[in-house]
């Protein structure tokens, strides 16, 4: 365990994109990706935008039905989602949450997960996943909640059978991934004009979806 631990904060302090995407490739942190996208209203057809898309992995999901774009601050998780799928029909490229790179009303769906929760400013990150969504279009975020607690944490280790690696990433995730509380996710989705938003709980409470409709 502790050698799983020490690589784990090595990682974090020395090659964050190499961490970010090993926790891509487990199946508690894949679940839960899953999860939210079955909740999601997307139909057949439909353009979506995933921000921080990372190595891909929800995008080749969410590309079996609709027509994807990947976007990610990281040129060196770009390289790896492309990588990862040469033979899936989906568009990957770099940009910031902050001032996305696309025209007004653009998508279908925007979706982005463990990314308002690190950024300066959640609500212009919302506002700008607003705006390239079209009207009546779907907004929505996965977020560690405020809610998940160690006891928490630990029912999920044992109800998954965690050890090794997954086990200590889960447990790092936990103690400094920034979390959000379901008050500061309405507040934030309705200054951003995305009243009235559904809210779900995934991975037994350590995560929160939000989803709202455009005007």
């Amino acid at each position: 365990m502790l050698y799983h631990r020490l690589k784990i904060l090595w990682q974090l302090k020395f090659n964050p994109d190499q961490l970010f995407h090993r926790i891509n490739q487990l199946e508690w942190y894949r679940m839960a990706l899953l999860d939210w996208a079955h909740t999601l209203p997307i139909k057949h057809g439909m353009s979506l935008l995933e921000v921080g898309c990372a190595t891909g992995v929800l995008s080749q999901q969410l590309a079996e039905t609709a027509s994807v774009t990947g976007l990610d601050r990281s040129a060196t998780m770009i390289e790896r989602a492309r990588r990862n799928n040469r033979d899936n029909d989906i568009r990957f490229g770099i940009g910031d949450i902050m001032a996305l790179p696309f025209a007004d009303r653009q998508f279908d769906c925007t979706l982005a997960a463990s990314v308002i929760n690190i950024v300066a400013d959640p609500q212009r990150s919302l506002r700008e996943m607003r705006r390239v969504t079209v009207s009546k279009g779907c907004v929505s975020v996965l977020v560690p909640d405020a809610s998940m607690t160690n006891r928490k944490v630990h029912s999920l280790i044992a109800t998954l059978g965690l050890t090794g690696f997954p086990r200590e990433a889960l447990l790092t995730w936990h103690r400094l991934a920034p979390k959000v509380s379901t008050d500061d996710l309405y507040t934030w989705f309705a200054n951003a004009g995305l009243g009235r938003p559904r809210i779900r709980s995934h991975l037994q409470g350590m995560l929160v979806s939000v989803t709202g409709r455009t005007g």
